[in-house]
């Protein structure tokens, strides 16, 4: 490769007929994920799942697609109404429905969801129990099928019911949703954590302020102490009483801090992006959205985003629990969403 250097001799310029790069000498990595198939980065894993009780908008974006992808019912479509399978499996599957919930947020946390498949003693499906996922471990066995360990025991894949919604050709194990979000949910919660210290440090909680009376007098200092005494709870050093001839600053987030509003909106649309949700679903609304942008984002991201993760999780219970079955499951979106998914 002739790369040629200006300005770095005195012929104005370099020339070197066998430049390269190296880049294993780069060692770059992708941070959080390990190199092994076989491993997960658990602390990274425990972070979201801990980020997912604590923030509320880790918790808003995984709660709104993991209730939504889930619709409002389902149905079992391939087998007769009539049959006595129908209404095992249509009461199977209403009685597991809301294990289905913690397999979606599970699914969506930690990349991968495992539930232990009950059978009755004929085979036929009743349950699925939902396991922790950092307390499943998964191996690629030598003919290609896969080995679970949960405790002291393992379990084979007729046994354990898994779901990923987005896989990773270098792993046994799937990548996680909120992954990608941490470092802007991280980001905000350091902004809000430093304008909460700001307004406890600069903003008084509780301001009782006295006014001249009609002669135009001013309450004198013991006239003062005796109102003071009436609010006896007051915090001396946020709290506290005065005349109106005292200025005071509080923390004001259009001036005080600049360009506030800005930077909380950015880590908020950080996260979203991250996470693929408009920020309309769960309940916010951007600085220049108008209802026209909020609809079309919502209709776009119910259209199909969710029919994703709906087709992924149907998908995973009829080629994992329905196998051996005619019937095929179906899950339908909630009546009020059904315009959307019909365009």
């Amino acid at each position: 490769m002739r790369i040629i250097l200006k300005g770095f001799s005195d012929k104005s310029e370099t020339i070197s007929s066998n430049y390269r790069i190296n880049s294993e000498k780069l060692n770059w990595s992708v941070s959080g994920f390990s190199e092994s198939k076989k491993g997960r980065d658990r602390e990274l894993l425990k972070s979201l799942w801990n980020l997912y009780q604590i923030d509320e908008t880790a918790w808003a974006v995984v709660q709104a697609i993991s209730t939504i992808s889930l619709g409002e019912e389902f149905k079992i479509e391939g087998i007769d109404k009539n049959s006595s399978e129908f209404e095992d499996l249509t009461r199977a599957f209403t009685r597991t429905w809301t294990s289905m919930y913690d397999i979606v947020r599970d699914t969506l946390i930690f990349g991968n969801s495992f539930a232990k498949i009950i059978n009755n003693r004929t085979g036929k499906f009743l349950n699925l129990i939902p396991l922790f996922p950092l307390d499943v471990t998964k191996e690629e066995l030598k003919d290609g099928s896969f080995q679970y360990t949960y405790g002291n025991n393992t379990y084979t894949e007729d046994e354990m019911f898994e779901n990923q919604f987005f896989n990773r050709p270098d792993s046994v194990y799937g990548f996680s949703l909120l992954g990608a979000s941490k470092n802007a949910i991280d980001r905000k919660r350091i902004i809000e954590s430093n304008i909460a210290t700001a307004i406890s440090r600069h903003m008084p909680r509780f301001h009782i302020q006295t006014s001249p009376d009609t002669m135009g007098r001013y309450p004198s200092e013991d006239e003062r102490e005796d109102i003071g005494k009436e609010f006896k709870k007051l915090a001396s050093d946020n709290e506290f009483v005065s005349t109106d001839l005292i200025n005071i600053n509080v923390l004001d987030t259009k001036s005080t801090i600049p360009e506030l509003e800005n930077y909380m909106m950015w880590s908020l649309n950080s996260i979203l992006i991250g996470a693929g949700t408009p920020a309309e679903i769960i309940g916010a609304i951007t600085k220049s959205g108008s209802y026209a942008t909020s609809k079309a984002r919502s209709n776009v991201w119910l259209t199909f985003t969710i029919k994703y993760y709906q087709k992924t999780l149907q998908n995973a219970i009829n080629n994992q629990i329905l196998k051996g079955s005619k019937a095929k499951l179906i899950i339908l979106p909630p009546s009020e969403l059904v315009l959307p998914y019909s365009k």
